[in-house]
């Protein structure tokens, strides 16, 4: 009998959900973000990315509902980041590469988003 794998992160992930997108300059201006924690996010391109490639990111969160239940605007944060995995997409999709990248810098604004969106999600 096999054990469950144990969870070595460190982080709680969350998925990605609709006006999540995190744009890669120049490459991608906004895709949908694949799922996301305090330690990286994860997401699709239709091109690959060499191992170790530092990027400059934006992350675009939807717009939610602030504590007086009125909507609020979608919240755009800086960060950057290596890439730790890019691999060919195993759905069938040809030209399409999964990407994992670890945050290698975080301004608190970015932090404080991701850590609310992982506990909303």
């Amino acid at each position: 009998m096999t054990r469950p794998a144990k969870e070595r992160r460190k982080h709680l992930r969350a998925k990605g959900a609709e006006g999540l997108t995190v744009g890669v300059e120049p490459q991608a201006p906004g895709v949908p973000v694949r799922d996301i924690s305090l330690s990286g996010v994860s997401f699709t391109l239709d091109a690959p990315v060499e191992f170790m490639t530092r990027l400059m990111m934006t992350l675009v969160f939807p717009s939610g509902r602030s504590p007086e239940r009125q909507p609020s605007a979608p919240a755009a944060v800086q960060c950057e980041g290596a890439v730790v995995r890019c691999d060919p997409v195993r759905d069938g999709r040809e030209g399409c590469y999964d990407v994992a990248v670890f945050f290698t810098h975080l301004e608190d604004s970015a932090k404080e988003a991701i850590e609310e969106y992982v506990q909303t999600h």
